[in-house]
């Protein structure tokens, strides 16, 4: 991200692009909301929020279907483990000690959320939404230096991402903070299942691809549209 100053740690971002969907019967990196797909749209955010000496990693099990991309790409080492496998692969081809997870399904993402949580202070290993007794593992920042408490949970047979949490320091960004950039529902968004890509669709039309169906203006959240997602 870029850096307010020199002692800001780097970030490199890490999407998780695994392969089909089980339930769409597609990849969902290139699914189209809008005119773009989804994939397309997330790199065109990111490589506009990146520092010269950061990264773009994109972690897949298919890595011939991600060729044209100009980013790096790392084939998942660790197959059928779910993302906490594709999160140790990022993680261990990152050469940055902090770095920012991200599914590949997630079509309203805010970069101006990213951001903010891109500059927190880095006093811990994990760093991660929580809102409403939900947290968005895959909209989180991770250390390097966990990579061994990820591999003995995997090597254990224990996939769940949210097990790492009280294994190490892990810090929550609270509904409190998450409020000032809009409608937590809209950035947290992804799309699992056809319903979910109608939905997505429907909203893009409404507001006209807007990230948020929330502008903020000068620290007030003023309401545009009823929030349905």
């Amino acid at each position: 991200m870029r850096r307010k100053n020199r002692e800001m740690h780097s970030v490199n971002m890490i999407i998780l692009a695994k392969g089909e969907s089980a339930r769409i019967r597609k990849g969902k990196a290139f699914l189209r909301v809008g005119k773009d797909r989804i994939l397309d749209d997330m790199l065109s955010k990111l490589k506009g929020l990146k520092a010269s000496d950061e990264e773009i990693i994109l972690v897949t099990n298919f890595p011939s279907l991600y060729k044209s991309y100009h980013v790096k790409i790392a084939r998942d080492i660790i197959s059928n483990r779910g993302p906490l496998g594709a999160i140790y692969t990022g993680l261990l081809v990152s050469r940055a000690l902090y770095n920012f997870i991200l599914a590949c399904d997630m079509p309203f993402i805010s970069t101006d959320l990213i951001q903010y949580m891109c500059q927190k202070e880095k006093d811990y290993h994990i760093l991660v939404p929580h809102y409403q007794n939900y947290f968005e593992p895959l909209h989180a920042i991770y250390s390097r230096s966990i990579l061994p408490h990820i591999k003995e949970n995997l090597d254990q047979g224990i996939f769940k991402i949210q097990s790492l949490f009280s294994q190490v320091r892990t810090r929550y960004i609270q509904e409190e903070e998450l409020n000032l950039f809009g409608n937590l529902r809209s950035f947290f968004f992804n799309v699992n299942k056809e319903a979910d890509l109608r939905r997505a669709r429907e909203k893009h039309h409404r507001d006209g691809g807007i990230n948020s169906l929330f502008q903020k203006k000068r620290g007030e959240t003023v309401r545009v549209t009823e929030a349905r997602i």
